[in-house]
């Protein structure tokens, strides 16, 4: 809590103090800015007392709880840990209560270590409260729209003096420091809490000040496990807003960008690959103007020389073609030499019927040779080849 100068300060008022009557809690509250009090008084709307409204910034709201209704104690711990120390002081603290563990809500913080008798010593203030009460305080809060970012014990409000007693008061809350004690000032008790020692009453100038230093001071908080406050992550504030669309934008731009960047390094590749196989291919075939015509020539003059792709596929396309339309022929076998020749076993039932396929090979100007023989059933069958 060090560091925060700027704070709202607020302090539950027994219930017979409130002058409207009814059941709204009223506060005694503190305005304090840059270590100093600049506004007091009492309220049951202490954001308009203090002429704030819940959308301005007004710093840490502390939350501070009379001693009637929490207790503070301070212990000893040596030869153990720091968070040793503090599981001791929380087990020693809820001991020493009334009430069932599981309905006390305590909160423990280390406020010195150091040798002590040859022996690492740690010093641990705790404060205790009932869990129900405090969820009491806090609805009396947020009926007047204000939520508690510390709560702190009262009675810790001005520090210890080294090893002297004194009292002070805070609204209508008297409260006794002693080095081991902050506790409520209550004269039939005061004597069995200090004895016969003597105990000055600090002026509320004093009280005031520390006050003021309040956020700076290191104190046992209240505000944690269940009590921790809750943070509302669905409200943005506008800055926050501005700068999730920005981020976003930009996510967006980059997330185009990368596809687009990334096609224009292929189609760059590929435009370059496409110029280098036009200029190899012009070197021989000085007609080409473009990959698609460099592909029809080239396959052309494959064609030609009896080599190529299409030196099987077109022959080939061609025999199925004529097949397809003309019923009763059948290709027995297909084959391929390494001359460039496509041959084929094709039956027919006849002479004319075996005609209707050589004759449309040879117009469309394959060069063909047909050994025929006839078969015992009568079928006509002929060994052909065919050359592009």
């Amino acid at each position: 809590m060090t560091g925060e100068t700027d704070s709202l300060i607020i302090l539950p008022l027994p219930h017979d103090d409130a002058a409207d009557g009814g059941d709204a809690m009223r506060f005694a509250w503190w305005k304090c800015v840059q270590g100093k009090c600049v506004q007091h008084g009492e309220s049951g709307n202490v954001l308009a007392a203090a002429s704030r409204s819940p959308e301005q910034d007004i710093g840490p709201v502390i939350l501070l709880l009379p001693a009637t209704i929490c207790a503070v104690a301070r212990h000893r711990f040596s030869d153990i840990t720091a968070p040793q120390a503090l599981a001791a002081a929380r087990m020693a603290a809820l001991e020493n209560s009334i009430g069932d563990d599981d309905a006390l809500h305590v909160s423990a913080l280390v406020t010195e270590s150091g040798q002590d008798d040859d022996a690492m010593a740690h010093h641990v203030q705790t404060v205790v409260i009932e869990s129900a009460t405090l969820d009491a305080v806090l609805s009396g809060c947020k009926a007047i729209g204000l939520d508690p970012d510390h709560i702190l014990p009262a009675a810790l409000v001005v520090p210890r003096h080294g090893e002297e007693c004194f009292r002070f008061t805070l609204g209508p809350y008297g409260f006794l420091r002693a080095p081991a004690i902050a506790a409520e000032d209550d004269p039939a008790l005061r004597e069995l809490l200090i004895g016969d020692r003597p105990s000055e009453t600090m002026d509320e100038d004093a009280v005031v000040a520390a006050l003021g230093s309040l956020s700076e001071r290191a104190l046992p908080d209240l505000r944690q496990g269940g009590f921790a406050k809750k943070v509302d992550r669905s409200l943005l504030a506008p800055e926050e807003k501005r700068i999730i669309a920005g981020l976003l934008a930009v996510l967006v731009v980059v997330t185009l960008l990368i596809p687009g960047i990334r096609l224009l390094r292929y189609q760059a590749a590929t435009d370059s690959v496409v110029e280098e196989t036009v200029s190899q291919a012009q070197q021989v075939l000085p007609s080409v103007t473009d990959l698609d015509s460099a592909e029809q020539q080239v396959d052309a003059a494959l064609l030609e020389r009896g080599t190529g792709p299409r030196i099987f596929s077109a022959p080939a396309a061609a025999l199925f073609a004529i097949v397809q339309r003309v019923e009763n022929i059948t290709i027995r076998d297909l084959g391929y030499r390494a001359d460039g020749m496509l041959t084929a076993v094709v039956a027919a039932p006849d002479n004319a019927t075996m005609n209707q396929l050589l004759l449309p090979l040879q117009e469309q100007g394959y060069t063909i040779t047909a050994t025929q023989r006839q078969e015992a059933g009568g079928a006509t069958v002929i060994d052909l080849t065919v050359r592009g």
